[in-house]
C-alpha cells in the first residue's frame, strides 16, 4: 500500500467504475427476468418460472455483480479513510486545487461517492432485499446524502472556475479529461432525479427534483462551452494528446447518457408537477442522448484507431482508460 502522501483523488475512478460495471448485470437482470417487487432481488433466482437457458446466463451475471458490488463497496471505505487523511493535511489538497490544469482530478470523489447511491439501491439492494423492499424508509437518508454531494459540487466548481479567472491559463493544454467535473454534475444530477422519480412522498420529490433541475442546466452550459473550448483547441492542434490521455475522448459517452436519462426523468417529474404530458418530448431527449453516444463512440473507435489496435494492450493503466468501460 502506498503511502497517503501518494494519494490522488483519480483513485476513485476504480470505484467508480466497479460499481457502474456493478449496476450492467443488475439491469440485465431486471429487465430479463421476472420478478415479484419493483426491483429484482436475490430470492426471485430461486423461482420456478426461470428456464434453463435464463438459469445458465443469469447465475454467472450474479457472480459478476457481486464481485463488482464488494470491489466497489470495500476500495470505497479504503479510499474515503485515506482521502480524509490527504484532505486533513490540507497541503496536497490546496496545491491541487489551486492547480487549473489538475484540479478537475478532484471531482472522482464526488462522481463516485454519486454511484454508490446507486449501487445501493440496486446492486446492494439485490443481495439485500429488504433494502429493495423498503426503498421508501431510505429516500430521507438519500436526500440527505444527495444534498451534501450537490453542495459539495457546487462549492468546488465556484472554486475550480474562480482559478480560470485569477490564474492565466491555456486552453490548449486541457484535453478531455477537463469533462470530469461534468462528469460530476451528470451523476449528481442522476441520483437526484432517481430519488425525484422514486420517492411516494411529494416533499422529498420537489426537493431532490428541483436542485437536479439546476444541476442539470449548469452542467449542461459548462459542457456545452467546455466542448466549444476543446474543440476548437484540438483542431488548431496538429497532433493528438499522449497515448495516456487518448481514452479520454470516451467520455463523452456517459455524459451524453446521463445528463439524457436525467432530463427524461425530471420531464417526466414536471410533468406530472404540471399534470402535462412531455412523452414526446421525453422519448425525443432520450433517444437524441444515446443516438449521440452512439455515434461519438464510433468515432472514437475511428479516431483511436491506432491506439486500441497498438497501444491499447501495451501501454500501463492510465486513469482516463476508464472513460472506455
Amino acid at each position: 500500500m502506498t503511502s497517503n502522501k501518494q494519494f490522488n483523488p483519480l483513485n476513485f475512478q476504480l470505484t467508480l467504475a466497479a460499481g457502474g460495471l456493478s449496476l450492467m448485470p443488475f439491469n440485465l437482470l431486471q429487465f430479463s427476468l421476472p420478478h415479484v417487487g419493483n426491483l429484482i432481488t436475490l430470492s426471485d433466482m430461486g423461482s420456478k418460472s426461470l428456464s434453463p437457458f435464463q438459469r445458465i446466463w443469469a447465475y454467472p451475471m450474479v457472480a459478476i455483480m457481486l464481485l463488482l458490488t464488494v470491489i466497489h463497496v470495500s476500495y470505497t471505505a479504503k479510499f474515503l479513510i485515506r482521502f480524509a487523511v490527504w484532505i486533513k493535511d490540507n497541503k496536497d489538497y490546496k496545491s491541487l486545487m489551486d492547480n487549473p490544469y489538475q484540479n478537475e482530478r478532484i471531482f472522482a470523489f464526488i462522481c463516485s461517492l454519486s454511484m454508490t447511491a446507486n449501487v445501493i439501491w440496486a446492486s446492494f439492494g439485490f443481495f439485500v432485499p429488504q433494502i429493495s423492499n423498503n426503498i421508501q424508509v431510505l429516500m430521507v437518508p438519500s436526500l440527505f446524502y444527495f444534498l451534501i454531494l450537490w453542495v459539495l459540487l457546487m462549492k468546488w466548481e465556484m472554486y475550480v472556475v474562480k482559478q480560470w479567472f485569477v490564474t492565466p491559463i491555456e486552453i490548449e493544454r486541457f484535453n478531455f479529461t477537463w469533462l470530469l467535473d461534468i462528469l460530476a454534475f451528470g451523476l449528481v444530477s442522476l441520483t437526484g432525479s432517481g430519488i425525484a422519480s422514486m420517492s411516494n412522498n411529494s416533499v422529498i420529490a420537489s426537493v431532490a427534483g428541483f436542485t437536479s433541475i439546476f444541476s442539470i442546466s449548469i452542467g449542461i452550459i459548462l459542457l456545452a462551452f467546455k466542448l466549444i473550448a476543446l474543440f476548437s483547441s484540438h483542431i488548431k492542434k496538429s497532433s493528438h494528446p499522449s497515448v495516456g490521455l487518448l481514452p479520454a475522448y470516451f467520455l463523452l459517452i456517459p455524459l451524453a447518457c446521463l445528463f439524457g436519462l436525467s432530463v427524461f426523468r425530471m420531464a417526466s417529474f414536471v410533468g406530472n408537477l404540471l399534470n402535462t404530458n412531455f412523452k414526446g418530448l421525453t422519448f425525443l431527449v432520450i433517444v437524441s442522448s444515446y443516438v449521440l453516444a452512439v455515434s461519438w463512440g464510433l468515432f472514437c473507435i475511428y479516431l483511436l484507431k491506432e491506439y486500441l489496435t497498438k497501444n491499447f494492450i501495451k501501454s500501463k493503466f492510465a486513469p482516463p482508460q476508464w472513460a472506455m468501460i
